[in-house]
């Protein structure tokens, strides 16, 4: 087809917002847009001729939407599987037939049927408003590869094995969605992003990291060695040295939390005398008295 043949049966004035675009239906009040098309199959309710509740496409003189009965329109609207009128897709099927279709192939376990254990997350899907949203999320190459996977058993179905997948954030809408439906069990989500990022963190961590860490603040990051020692022996990080601290200097007992710090004199209620003052940290590794005072006598 020519430019000049195209432009000639093709492109009309839209009868409906006058913009000069190719023709997707002519309906009684003229040629309508491929814009104005979607549109006219959002709009449902009571038609004011027929009284019936269902697809109103067409538009009477006033403007007010009718069904196809009542505009003389000759196109059928209706599913060729469930009978529901509507957006019609390939093979003249509605959206949500369409969503089931697509969930089906993608969930296939092999055997030609959907996986027993994701069957609630299929239910849930289709009983979702708007499936032309999940339409547009399947699309996505990584929705696909997620999903193709846990009904194959390639990827395990837990969190476990879902924290091993990447993108994080499709992981994340995947995963709420199986919780949502009952295929996996709650967990809150904030946990599961922290162990997340905790695991990215760990793994990439290096010696010149670890130790201006520890550096910055030795007293009150001295108690983390233990925790990075498990992480190096179950593999969470790489194997690094951790720096010898010995006991806390005065400075660092100074930068650590107030409820880390010795009391001060006034708080144990006793006045400014040197013989009164409150027992120092050195003082309590001695079992409450300072290593330099002389054994009381009997």
């Amino acid at each position: 087809m020519t430019p000049e043949e195209y432009e000639r049966w093709i492109i009309r004035d839209c009868a409906r917002c006058g913009r000069r675009a190719s023709k997707s239906a002519e309906w009684s009040d003229g040629p309508i847009c491929r814009t104005c098309y979607n549109r006219a199959m959002l709009v449902r309710g009571c038609c004011p001729g027929s009284r019936a509740d269902r697809l109103l496409p067409g538009r009477e003189a006033t403007g007010t939407p009718v069904c196809r009965d009542c505009a003389g329109i000759t196109r059928d609207f209706f599913c060729d599987r469930c009978g529901f009128e509507g957006f019609l897709l390939g093979g003249r099927l509605c959206e949500r037939c369409t969503l089931a279709n697509t969930l089906g192939r993608l969930l296939d376990d092999g055997t030609g049927h959907v996986a027993t254990s994701l069957q609630p997350l299929v239910t849930s899907l289709l009983e979702m408003d708007r499936p032309k949203s999940r339409l547009i999320w399947l699309r996505n190459p990584n929705v696909v590869r997620l999903l193709r996977g846990l009904a194959a058993g390639s990827i395990p179905l837990t969190h476990d094995g879902l924290h091993q997948e990447t993108p994080w954030r499709t992981v994340v809408h995947l995963r709420d969605l199986l919780m949502d439906s009952g295929v996996l069990p709650r967990v809150d989500r904030r946990i599961l992003l922290y162990q997340r990022w905790l695991a990215e963190r760990l793994a990439t961590v290096q010696q010149a990291d670890l130790d201006a860490w520890h550096t910055e603040k030795p007293a009150t990051r001295r108690p983390a060695q233990t925790f990075l020692r498990w992480c190096m022996k179950t593999s969470r990080m790489p194997r690094l040295a951790l720096s010898t601290m010995g006991p806390p200097s005065p400075s660092d007992w100074e930068t650590r939390p107030p409820h880390f710090r010795s009391p001060s004199p006034a708080s144990c209620g006793h006045t400014s005398s040197p013989a009164d003052t409150c027992p120092t940290p050195a003082a309590e590794a001695h079992g409450g008295s300072s290593p330099d005072a002389s054994p009381a006598s009997r």
